[in-house]
């Protein structure tokens, strides 16, 4: 008896067994379709290309390769449309091309501004990367990582340079090396386009630029600007640099002559070339900088500088042509400076300039008068500037008389220097007071010479009131 149930209670417990197993594999079985149910989520599907919308409102998209894997050229579209509305695509998704082993050619837009983790992935077949008109985007943990092992090309299309060499392409410093080209143009002896005044990092781990040179217009190399170029021999840098970032020229192993035109020797990051450059390159520099190079921070740390004579190197000029003085006399304006040689580029404006249709027009008679001096191997003056206003002397006598405007009035010549003013030509006894514009009168004087000099206090580039006997006049303080 005993026997027979142990029989029994060993028969309950593989029966408990088996139910348990088959329990488990069903849940297995039900977690391994959810997660392939996810993997392969997303909201509608465009020909082998599958969207996810992540915005209804500003309507953006991802996109990933459809289940049955693209191949050949693939064109990321920049916009979709589905069920009548037009969507944004702004990202890849992780893994969004992972193991799409048969892709040749990827064509990503402009609208692009973020690749997911492991986006690019396991990409064995791809040659050339395409941006067309790209703009920098933030990049995922190993979005290009993984057997790119026929990687060879990178192609941006649709570009304005000087914006593109402004801005750079961040994501080329995480590509295996590569030939670039820019609006199909194989780059190898580059000239940057005049009016780039940044080197963002673009040419980074490109294997064909052999020759760089800047126009004198760039003030700064950024970081990673032409890193890992193994084919770069020569640069040529501008007179007007300012600085270059870590890692500009780095890992350049054949880097061996750099002409740097600027005077004074630019900020420099040790690590913006490679230790072998220090050593083999000769750097050339202005005639007459030498001293500077060899006593600058990290410059006198390249063993071989020379000088060299740069026929476009800006003549740096002298200084400042002295700011011109106003004079007036006997119906004539005059200028004076004590820059020798100078000329004088000068402007005369009146409010009382115009077309009119109303039948009484107040006459202010004023002139507001520019000047600034120029002369060759001088940068330009300090504007000055005056009032030129009549004064009348006799009211009583004003009219027309057979067609002519009789007038008894004293030309009055108003300057300021700093807080100074300057009234030239007011009848003597005359009273003078200045304002500023809430009204507040700042300095007073009576005419007692040719010139009187009044103290006063408005702020530089205000505009003031001067009062001279009954008549007011506005100006600017200089």
């Amino acid at each position: 008896m005993n026997n027979e149930n142990d029989t029994i209670q060993y028969n309950i417990r593989i029966t408990q067994n088996v139910l348990k197993m088959k329990k488990s594999i069903f849940l297995g079985l039900t977690l391994l379709t959810i997660t392939a149910t996810k993997a392969f989520a997303y909201d509608f599907q465009v020909d082998n290309l599958c969207y996810t919308i992540l915005s209804p409102d500003d309507k953006t998209v991802s996109v990933e390769a459809a289940e049955e894997k693209p191949t050949g050229d693939v064109v990321i579209p920049s916009t979709v449309s589905y069920n009548g509305v037009d969507f944004k695509v702004i990202r890849i998704a992780d893994n969004g091309f992972e193991k799409c082993y048969y892709i040749t050619t990827l064509t990503i837009p402009y609208t692009m501004t973020h690749i997911g983790y492991l986006g690019l992935g396991w990409m064995q077949g791809l040659e050339t990367l395409v941006f067309d008109n790209p703009q920098n985007m933030t990049i995922g943990s190993y979005a290009f990582n993984y057997d790119w092992r026929s990687f060879s090309k990178v192609k941006i299309i649709n570009c304005d340079e000087r914006s593109l060499l402004n801005q750079g392409l961040n994501l080329v410093t995480s590509l295996p090396l590569h030939e670039l080209y820019i609006n199909d143009q194989r780059v190898e002896d580059y000239v940057v386009p005049e009016g780039t005044e940044i080197i963002g990092p673009l040419f980074s781990n490109c294997n064909t630029l052999r020759t760089l040179e800047l126009p004198n217009t760039v003030k700064k190399i950024s970081s990673n600007a032409a890193s890992g170029c193994n084919s770069l021999t020569t640069v040529t840098l501008s007179s007007s640099l300012e600085s270059i970032d870590y890692n500009a020229f780095a890992d350049c192993s054949e880097l061996r002559t750099i002409y740097l035109k600027a005077a004074t020797p630019p900020l420099l990051d040790k690590s913006s070339f490679a230790n072998g450059c220090y050593m083999f390159a000769t750097l050339y520099v202005p005639k007459g900088t030498l001293s500077d190079y060899k006593n600058a921070e990290v410059w006198k740390d390249f063993v071989n500088i020379e000088e060299k004579e740069y026929s476009d190197a800006p003549v740096e000029p002298k200084s400042k042509c002295s700011t011109p003085v106003i004079y007036y006399e006997k119906g004539k304006i005059s200028f004076s400076c004590e820059t020798e040689g100078a000329e004088f580029v000068s402007e005369i404006s009146s409010t009382d300039i115009g077309t009119y249709t109303a039948s009484e027009i107040n006459v202010a008679a004023v002139y507001n008068i520019s000047v600034y001096a120029k002369a060759n191997g001088y940068e330009n003056s300090e504007t000055a500037t005056a009032t030129l206003c009549w004064i009348d002397a006799d009211p009583e006598t004003e009219g027309i008389s057979n067609g002519i405007a009789k007038v008894r009035a004293n030309p009055v010549l108003i300057q300021s220097y700093g807080n100074v003013i300057s009234v030239s030509g007011a009848e003597i006894g005359s009273p003078i007071s200045v304002f500023d514009v809430s009204g507040k009168e700042v300095g007073s004087a009576t005419v007692s010479s040719e010139t009187t000099y009044i103290n006063t206090n408005p702020t530089r580039g205000q505009i003031g009131i001067i009062k001279i006997g009954e008549k007011s006049v506005k100006f600017i303080m200089k």
